[in-house]
């Protein structure tokens, strides 16, 4: 059996006791090493489909099988998931603007359930952030906006957003508005400067794939 990433053969010791699973699981791992991902398998030319790859996983390889794997950079898979979160962030600012609009005409139920998507969103860049770093172990004051680092913009978009999700709680409505068009709608804004920094950051530390 061979296995080819990018059409480079992986030189790699495999046993008689190994599955399939235990196979992409290596490579995965041998990937991993060098700041790389897997985007696909193919098994003699044939993509490996998520089905395929299920009903494979415990089973053993014939010998003179071929397994082809495309791989990406992780830090070029981060850097194209940044530019779509700062595509996105704009639409965060118009749904807490649809807040703060639905509080001040009494809409309240329909305030705290749009509020409820702008939480999931900030979740998710929070998150991405958090990814980030992981790939790009970059330090705090390598990304100043502003003049304070990520972690400190970060800790106060955190602090905010459990002010404001308190303040909805105890049906606060001055304080939820006063929250969301001043505070958080400026956070955006900071956001969007933070991720792109570290779209500049990940595109500065992408390189050729070294096999």
């Amino acid at each position: 059996m061979e296995i080819f990433i990018k059409g480079e053969l992986l030189e790699i010791e495999l046993g008689a006791e190994d599955t399939f699973g235990s196979i992409f699981e290596r490579v995965e791992e041998n990937l991993g090493q060098r700041n790389m991902v897997v985007s696909s398998f193919s098994i003699n030319n044939e993509p490996l489909t998520e089905e395929t790859e299920e009903m494979l996983w415990d089973e053993q390889p014939d010998m003179d099988i071929r397994i082809d794997v495309e791989a990406k950079e992780a830090t070029e898979i981060v850097a194209a998931a940044l530019v779509e979160a700062e595509k996105d962030l704009p639409k965060l600012t118009d749904l807490m603007h649809k807040v703060a609009v639905s509080l001040q005409s009494g809409l309240k139920q329909e305030a705290y359930a749009v509020f409820q998507q702008c939480l999931s969103t900030w979740r998710q860049i929070i998150n991405l952030l958090q990814i980030t770093h992981d790939i790009l172990q970059y330090q705090p004051d390598e990304i100043v906006v502003r003049g304070r680092n990520i972690d400190q913009i970060n800790e106060e978009l955190v602090l905010k957003l459990k002010e404001t999700k308190e303040a909805m709680e105890s049906d606060d409505l001055v304080n939820i508005s006063d929250l969301i068009e001043y505070e958080l709608c400026e956070k955006v804004e900071e956001e969007r400067e933070i991720i792109q920094r570290l779209i500049e950051l990940a595109n500065e530390r992408s390189g050729p794939n070294r096999l």
